[in-house]
């Protein structure tokens, strides 16, 4: 299995992975996503977070990086937004 951190193009409405590299080629992701929006073809550019990269070095495994997403997202969600050091709300 490959661990490496890596930079996906996906296609917004299939999700569809369209191209992908390693992150240190991250230009490549960017420019292959310019091509595929002048083609008209709406796309995300999707990169690991600082946590999942770190986990992915230190050998984490799908069900590692799915236990450490799982953690992180309940570590927001009982984080209080009003006064947190952490989060801000939009000012829209």
């Amino acid at each position: 299995m490959n661990n490496k951190a890596m930079a996906k193009v996906v296609e917004r409405g299939s999700g569809n992975v369209l191209f992908e590299c390693p992150m240190a080629q991250m230009e490549e992701a960017y420019a292959y996503a310019v091509n595929m929006e002048e083609m008209e073809i709406e796309v995300d550019i999707q990169t690991p977070s600082l946590p999942e990269s770190l986990a992915m070095e230190l050998g984490a495994d799908q069900e590692d990086l799915m236990g450490l997403n799982g953690e992180l997202n309940h570590e927001m969600q009982e984080h209080p937004v009003e006064g947190s050091c952490c989060f801000r709300e939009s000012e829209q």
